[in-house]
């Protein structure tokens, strides 16, 4: 058989964080991390809720498929189908005749009908009542959905299942009874949760594999069979009795033929809450009664994977025609099943997945999350949890996130909002329609001297209208400036707009007088500067004229000082020559 595998999970890349899967599963078997809705094999008891309600698709079932494809293709022993008897709701009227055949071109080597485990199952159930007496509760264990819900989530109801396998597990039986152990077994139905019971360790050897409906039909798209194109032909074999009802509400109790009693009254129950509020009735009072119960609301033909365009109660009708169709064939058992009567006693293995959790620790999260009194636990369910300390519980159990509390997260949004708004240095004030003042934060006040007590009263009281009043008039959409207010001895740049969803008006006002101070004062400095390189630029060009002039008649004294010496030079030199004779 197959390796165990988780058999619905989530789509990691369609999840979006929208909690419907935790407010559709009835057991709560999602946990949320970082913004993801995760399927918890150890909590999930495979009814498909959540694969039904997720609108991104991201919940999905394990397809056996290639597994199924694998057993066709081995060449050891007999691959036979067992068919659950919810077929005839999916292949109505003249496809269910051509069934048989589009599964024998998938290379079934025997077409056989799960009726005839329920068969079995319905006498080994009466009998099992009819021995125990009428002074105690029943739950009948078709439904492995059912028998796992109590497994895991009422113990103290699992003493009162009824210790007979499913149909599935005792048609499997008689098929190895009767084609031996290397015969390979695929069931094919409606239900999700058969891809576990199938992997549980008592049933071991048992069903080789398991596709839904929605898979078959997808095997036949593959494999391009169209019905239309086959043959009419019949199972292999016809289970006898009424086995073919057990997909319906009541089904095992027609089948077994148990009559109600005023000692022991019968409950047949469908859908998760009817299913599990009935359950919860047998922990508490422990009344005698026999309760047959199918998880999926009327029964197996509204399976998560029916695969059925049609209403349910054209199913129904669909499915009891069928039933009451005339057998062809006899049962390929024979009559000695009653030589496997032990080995259709079961048993189940009760393991809580929900310890108790001290009251304290709950009252602690409450508190964090700011519904420590009664009055502030909306109980709105948008977290998925129907109350907030059922939230609170998943909490500390690893489920669920405080951060999911939509109301929460909305206060804590607007508290920060607040937080900044009101500790921001820009005034901000807020006007209804007619410009009256709704409210201020702390810039706002301190820049236009108002106190609490003008609230209420219209904004010329402080400043200028002027500019809000084309707001009203529809004259602007925006309206942006830089003004002195005189009044205040503050210049601010504001920006005024239009809040249309709530016919409100507002104003930020930015305080730009220091700056406009600043550039005053770069301004004179500019100026100063300015004035000042003129007057060094004139000082110098002053300079080096009178240089320019000194220089000058420094140059002419200089030549004419030169020419001198230049003439006394001559002159000496003259005088030398007449006075010493012998240098001539």
């Amino acid at each position: 058989m197959q390796s165990p595998m988780q058999a619905v999970y989530t789509n990691k890349a369609r999840c979006r964080d929208c909690y419907r899967c935790i407010r559709a599963c009835p057991v709560k078997a999602i946990k949320m991390h970082e913004s993801q809705a995760f399927v918890l094999k150890s909590r999930c008891i495979e009814c498909g809720s959540c694969i039904r309600e997720c609108p991104q698709k991201a919940k999905t079932f394990r397809s056996d498929l290639d597994w199924a494809d694998d057993l066709i293709k081995s060449e050891e022993g007999k691959v036979i189908a067992t068919v659950a008897p919810s077929f005839a709701c999916v292949y109505r009227g003249w496809k269910s005749m051509r069934l048989p055949s589009a599964l024998r071109q998938l290379g079934f080597d025997m077409v056989t009908e799960t009726a005839a485990g329920a068969n079995i199952v319905a006498k080994e159930t009466a009998e099992y009542i009819e021995q125990g007496g009428t002074d105690k509760p029943y739950i009948c264990t078709a439904c492995p959905t059912v028998v796992s819900l109590i497994e895991k989530y009422h113990v103290d109801a699992a003493q009162y299942l009824v210790p007979v396998v499913s149909p599935m597990i005792a048609h499997g039986m008689l098929l190895r009874e009767k084609f031996g152990e290397n015969s390979k077994i695929i069931f094919i139905g409606p239900c999700i949760a058969k891809k576990t019971e199938a992997q549980r360790p008592e049933y071991k050897g048992i069903i080789d594999c398991v596709i839904t409906f929605e898979e078959l039909a997808m095997w036949f798209e593959n494999e391009k069979i169209d019905l239309v194109n086959c043959e009419e032909s019949f199972f292999d074999d016809v289970p006898g009795a009424d086995g073919r009802y057990f997909p319906i509400n009541g089904g095992i109790i027609r089948c077994a033929k148990i009559e109600e009693t005023e000692k022991i009254p019968i409950f047949t129950v469908s859908g998760a809450q009817e299913v599990i509020e009935s359950v919860k009735l047998l922990e508490t009072k422990q009344e005698a009664m026999i309760v047959d119960p199918l998880f999926c609301m009327q029964g197996c033909i509204n399976g998560p994977a029916i695969n059925s365009d049609k209403n349910v109660f054209e199913r129904k009708k669909a499915l009891v025609e069928f039933a009451q169709s005339k057998n062809i064939l006899p049962p390929i058992y024979g009559q000695k099943t009653g030589e496997l009567k032990s080995v259709f006693d079961t048993f189940f293995a009760p393991q809580d997945v929900n310890p108790d959790i001290d009251e304290s620790e709950i009252r602690e999260i409450l508190e964090r999350t700011g519904k420590a009194d009664e009055e502030t636990q909306l109980n709105c369910g948008a977290c998925g949890y129907d109350t907030c300390r059922d939230k609170a519980i998943a909490v500390l159990r690893g489920l669920a996130e405080e951060e999911m509390c939509i109301p929460l997260m909305k206060k804590r949004a607007e508290q920060k909002s607040d937080f900044i708004l009101e500790h921001s240095p820009n005034g901000v004030v807020l006007l209804d329609d007619k410009l009256n003042i709704l409210s201020m934060n702390k810039a706002f006040k301190k820049f236009f001297m108002a106190g609490d007590s003008i609230v209420g009263r219209h904004i010329s009281y402080l400043i200028d209208p002027d500019g809000f009043e084309q707001l009203v008039s529809q004259q602007e959409e925006l309206v942006e400036g830089l003004s002195p207010f005189d009044k205040y001895g503050i210049t601010c740049h504001y920006l005024l707009y239009p809040i249309k969803e709530t016919n409100q008006f507002a104003g930020i006002f930015v305080n730009v007088t220091s700056t406009n101070m600043t550039m005053q004062k770069l301004e004179n400095i500019q100026k100063d500067t300015v004035e000042l390189a003129q007057t060094l630029l004139n000082h110098e060009i002053e300079a080096a004229q009178k240089f320019a002039a000194l220089l000058g008649e420094n140059a002419a004294k200089t030549e004419h000082l030169v020419k001198k010496f230049l003439e006394l030079a001559k002159n000496e030199k003259a005088s030398e020559k007449d006075a010493i004779p012998w240098k001539k």
